[in-house]
């Protein structure tokens, strides 16, 4: 099912998408790493900071 059957051939209104975007699950990024690091190691990460959204310019 393609996005136009789904949500129907009007489109979506922006207040609509900012509702379900809203209702997504948060993320634990510290969890997710921590997983990550497990699984595939450290040795090839990039930034070593604690927030990987952190952003450094502009």
């Amino acid at each position: 099912m393609g996005r136009a059957e789904q949500w129907g051939s009007r489109g979506v209104s922006a207040e609509e998408l900012v509702a379900r975007h809203r209702a997504l699950p948060k993320v634990d990024y510290e969890l997710m790493r921590r997983e990550t690091d497990e699984f595939f190691g450290t040795e090839d990460r990039i930034g070593d900071g604690d927030d990987p959204w952190e952003r450094t310019r502009g």
